[in-house]
């Protein structure tokens, strides 16, 4: 199936809005920095939840306008992150970077 311009248009705004959420001061509470990186679901979710990740659970925070969930993780185990299912199938992206 062909995806259309207005598709990626969606997406590429569905995907800005997810980093803006990433970004929430709400969610970073200052904690900002190389030494942490931040992932969110890609999509408005309607439950918050917990990752594990090397036998660290990480809980979800809601963003102000309780849409996304977002997660701050150490940078050492950003890799255990990419590695991840939900991560690996789109339905959390990096809140890092523009």
């Amino acid at each position: 199936m062909k995806k259309s311009k207005k598709d990626s248009a969606v997406k590429s705004a569905s995907v800005k809005e997810a980093k803006k959420a990433a970004k929430d001061p709400k969610v970073t509470l200052g904690k900002v920095g190389s030494q942490w990186a931040y992932y969110v679901s890609a999509k408005p979710e309607p439950v918050k939840w917990e990752m594990n990740l090397a036998g660290e659970k990480f809980n979800g925070k809601w963003n102000a306008e309780h849409t996304h969930c977002v997660w701050r993780i150490p940078s050492s185990l950003k890799a255990n992150m990419e590695r991840h299912t939900m991560f690996l199938t789109g339905r959390i992206i990096s809140g890092d970077g523009e």
